[in-house]
């Protein structure tokens, strides 16, 4: 997979709210770093790769993402899984 097709995907799943599922990680790591859902999402339609994509042990892509969202850098990793939809693995303070 491309980093292009990756960002093409993952902007049109982030653009279905219904097509995105968090971790209890990812939701616990945004509760401490006070990150919001609707900041996550911004990131994933509007940041910029950072790494990735590669296959993962699931086979699924994972990708990490960053924009500067509300004043704060965020950084986003998540997977694309098969059927569409996305997985937001962890969510971090970009630099």
């Amino acid at each position: 997979m491309t980093g292009s097709l990756a960002l093409k995907l993952i902007r049109d799943a982030a653009a279905e709210s219904g097509r995105v599922y968090f971790t209890d990680h990812a939701e616990q790591r945004m509760r401490q770093r006070r990150i919001t859902r609707p900041q996550v999402i911004e990131c994933m339609l509007k940041g910029r790769l950072t790494e990735g994509p590669a296959p993962d042990l699931h086979g699924n892509w994972t990708c990490r993402l960053e924009r500067r969202v509300a004043g704060d850098a965020i950084g986003v990793a998540v997977a694309i899984q098969r059927e569409a939809s996305l997985v937001v693995i962890t969510v971090f303070e970009a630099k």
